[in-house]
């Protein structure tokens, strides 16, 4: 990975990066590693990535997530999802109940002010009403991030909801 950044930056001149993967931040080992690395290249870029809340809160407590700003993270898209927890339940997203996205995008305000951030949310679920979607709008404003995307919910092959 290193070879390939290396490469875009100094044969094509890149110095923005967008890393589209979904489990971008679940080993904090490569997490820690990769920000090492990229400070010690003395390369100076920014980059954004799709993150999970609750690893977040826990690369938080570990200092890596300042290692990452200190890298070049500069946007960071954090999936709220849903604002009731029994809707994150029936999506499988029990990683994401108990108020973690919050307490995730509170962490990066007060920690990394820097950081663009991007919560992502649900839309169009099953039991999709006007109140629900209220509830998103409001907890949308109540978060008061950088910018909320309100996506229509994606059935994934595989998944409880694409056999529904």
């Amino acid at each position: 990975m290193m070879e390939e950044i290396e490469l875009l930056y100094y044969k094509y001149g890149k110095r923005s990066y967008v890393w589209v993967d979904e489990s971008w931040n679940i080993d904090p080992k490569f997490n820690y590693e990769f920000s090492q690395r990229m400070i010690r290249s003395g390369m100076k870029t920014k980059w954004m990535t799709f993150m999970r809340a609750d690893c977040i809160v826990r690369d938080h407590e570990r200092g890596i997530l300042a290692e990452q700003v200190a890298a070049g993270l500069s946007h960071i898209l954090i999936g709220v999802e849903r604002a009731e927890d029994d809707n994150l339940k029936e999506l499988d997203k029990r990683f994401y109940t108990g108020g973690i996205a919050e307490r995730a995008i509170q962490i990066m305000k007060e920690h990394h002010p820097e950081v663009f951030i991007q919560a992502t949310f649900i839309v169009g679920v099953k039991n999709e009403s006007k109140d629900t979607l209220k509830l998103q709008v409001e907890l949308a404003k109540n978060l008061d991030v950088d910018f909320p995307a309100f996506h229509p919910i994606t059935p994934v092959p595989g998944t409880p909801i694409y056999d529904d």
